[in-house]
């Protein structure tokens, strides 16, 4: 873990995070404007599981049924490239940390953790899909516990990059006017 850490904060630099998220930022652009409406389309208008902070067994059963075969092999599709985006972000959004906070700690990881959150969720997807209709409760549990972890570490980690955005603005509005 301190070799992770050590090799975000000395490669953790503006250009290099910047870059890093641009990427990510592509990947988003096309899961938004191609992937998502074309799946809501297939699931009659029922939300992504990515999108809910939780959801039951009974909901994926009722998605997976509206998305039927056609549907749910367009989802797995959707899911491999939102791998793609997952793990790019957590990257850049762990080297932008680094870049802001200028510090090797601990916290420039909580966006690749946010990353296997969802990289183990969208796994569980694919895994359940699989299994419809007859769905693991265990599996779908443990699916929307680590949805709900994503999203909350995702919290966590924006409001860390405004806390390092707010502070860096203010140490430098006083070196400008002391």
């Amino acid at each position: 873990m301190k070799k992770l850490i050590t090799f975000l904060h000395e490669n953790g630099t503006y250009a290099v995070a910047i870059s890093t998220l641009a990427v990510g930022f592509c990947i988003q652009y096309v899961l938004i404007a191609h992937f998502l409406p074309a799946f809501l389309d297939h699931a009659g208008g029922l939300k992504n599981p990515d999108q809910l902070l939780s959801y039951s067994a009974a909901y994926l059963e009722e998605l997976y049924g509206m998305l039927g075969v056609e549907g749910r092999a367009f989802y797995a599709q959707m899911l491999s490239v939102d791998f793609g985006y997952a793990t790019i972000s957590g990257v850049g959004y762990s080297l932008l940390l680094a870049a802001l906070s200028k510090q090797r700690k601990w916290f420039i990881l909580l966006p690749l953790m946010t990353t296997l959150f969802d990289v183990a969720e969208n796994t569980l997807q694919l895994i359940l899909m699989r299994q419809y209709p007859m769905l693991s409760p265990t599996g779908v549990t443990v699916a929307s516990v680590l949805t709900s972890a994503k999203m909350i570490t995702g919290m966590v980690v924006l409001l860390l990059i405004m806390y390092w955005v707010g502070a860096n603005v203010v140490r430098w509005a006083r070196s400008v006017w002391g």
